[in-house]
């Protein structure tokens, strides 16, 4: 596929994902209008959520087969947020890590823990909030099947996922 059909693609994707939060795209296939559609406010963060120690690493190995002692690159939180003049949101938070549940039974740091705190912040709708994991085999095991991370990682992570999401909206 080219960059021109790949482009098109994450435009369409956009175009779909936004239309559901109450924004359109310029000439996306949800406007249905030749009409500009109206301009957007954006805004972006990251934030850190540094290793806090030995971790066990997400990916390929068992029982903490592969383990980080020290922070190679940065494990981030990043957002992006949308909204515009008639009141229509979208923000995407994106962590660095081999995946990360809806929740998890020892604490309230998964994706529906960050998303309601983003949304009683922000005062926005959580069903306009996305939160997703890069699927890292560099990172932390979030996930708890190589090893696991203490909760208190956990917490921070989500800790981090909610400030690049408050940032990016409030920027």
């Amino acid at each position: 596929m080219s960059c021109k059909g790949k482009a098109t693609v994450v435009s369409v994707a956009l175009g779909l994902m936004l239309g559901g939060c109450g924004l359109s795209l310029p000439g996306s296939i949800d406007s249905g209008k030749s009409e500009a559609a109206p301009a957007f406010m954006v805004g972006a963060a990251a934030v850190p959520s540094p290793l806090p120690g030995p971790a066990c690493l997400g990916g390929y190995s068992t029982n903490c087969g592969r383990r980080a002692e020290k922070e190679h690159d940065p494990l981030l939180a990043t957002a992006i947020a949308f909204s515009n003049a008639a009141g229509g949101s979208f923000v995407l938070v994106k962590t660095t890590n081999v995946g990360f549940f809806a929740k998890y039974k020892n604490g309230e740091f998964g994706a529906y823990d960050v998303r309601r705190r983003i949304a009683q912040q922000a005062g926005i709708a959580s069903d306009h909030i996305f939160v997703v994991s890069d699927h890292s085999h560099s990172a932390p095991d979030t996930i708890g099947i190589w090893g696991g991370v203490e909760d208190a990682f956990m917490q921070q992570h989500a800790d981090a996922a909610v400030a690049a999401g408050e940032q990016a909206w409030m920027s």
